[in-house]
C-alpha cells in the first residue's frame, strides 16, 4: 500500500483531472514512460500515438509513482477471455486506489479514489453533429 492510498482511504475522497496531450510528445514525458509503453509510442509514432502514450505519463504523475515502480494491468471483463481488455488497474505496488481513464482525442479525464470502483467518461462532440433538444 502505498502513501496516497491512506489519504484517499481516510478521506473517501474522490478526484478528478483533466488535460490535453500535445501532437508530439515531450522528452519530459517520454522520460517517464516505462519500457513497453515508450517503445508502443516511438514505433507508431503520429498525433494519435502521441495522444494515447502521452496520457500515462500524466496518471502516473497524478497516482505519485515512479516509472520503474509501477507495473499497470487490467481487471478481467466478465465473459471476456482477453486479458487485453478491462479497465486499467495498478498490478504493483499494492494499492487500494482504483482508477478510471478516458480518452477522447488529445483530452482525457482521470478519476482516482480509494477501496471502491470507480468509473468516468468523457467524449469530444463534432460541431457537425447536432444535438437533439
Amino acid at each position: 500500500m502505498t502513501e496516497i492510498d491512506g489519504v484517499f482511504r481516510e478521506t473517501g475522497a474522490i478526484h478528478i483531472w483533466h488535460g490535453r496531450v500535445r501532437d508530439r510528445l515531450p522528452p519530459s514525458d517520454l522520460a517517464v514512460l516505462a519500457d513497453d509503453g515508450l517503445g508502443r509510442a516511438r514505433r507508431a509514432g503520429g498525433v494519435r500515438s502521441a495522444h494515447y502514450a502521452g496520457v500515462r505519463p500524466a496518471v502516473r504523475r497524478v497516482l505519485g509513482l515512479r516509472p520503474s515502480a509501477v507495473r499497470f494491468g487490467r481487471h478481467a471483463r466478465p465473459r471476456c477471455t482477453d486479458p487485453a481488455h478491462g479497465r486499467p488497474r495498478v498490478e504493483r505496488p499494492a494499492t487500494t486506489l482504483d482508477f478510471n481513464l478516458s480518452r477522447s482525442g488529445p483530452y482525457w479525464l482521470l478519476a482516482v479514489t480509494a477501496g471502491a470502483k470507480i468509473g468516468v467518461g468523457i467524449e469530444r462532440l463534432d460541431s457537425a453533429v447536432g444535438v437533439a433538444r
